[in-house]
């Protein structure tokens, strides 16, 4: 689950990038909608991930290292979708 996660994330991040450097040119708001159904998947996915570490009593350094890197792609998509939302 967690290489679907990072796959994802990267492939959301790709398609926030690209929306920046076309500068939200005609027909990119249909993009723009599917990113973020995407996203909010993504979230509640990861969300689900992290709790299905919890409730099998990972080892902690697995919580120490795989959360808080979740968290910062999390932030790294977010400030992307932001940027193409400010145009």
């Amino acid at each position: 689950m967690l290489a679907a996660l990072l796959t994802d994330a990267a492939t959301l991040e790709l398609g926030y990038q690209a929306l920046i450097e076309v500068e939200k040119r005609d027909g990119m708001g249909g993009k723009l909608n599917e990113l973020n159904q995407c996203h909010r998947i993504w979230l509640a996915e990861c969300d689900r991930f992290v709790g299905a570490l919890k409730e099998t009593s990972a080892q902690t350094i697995v919580l120490e290292a795989v959360v808080p890197a979740l968290d910062q792609i999390a932030d790294r998509i977010a400030q992307l979708e932001k940027r193409v939302i400010a145009g």
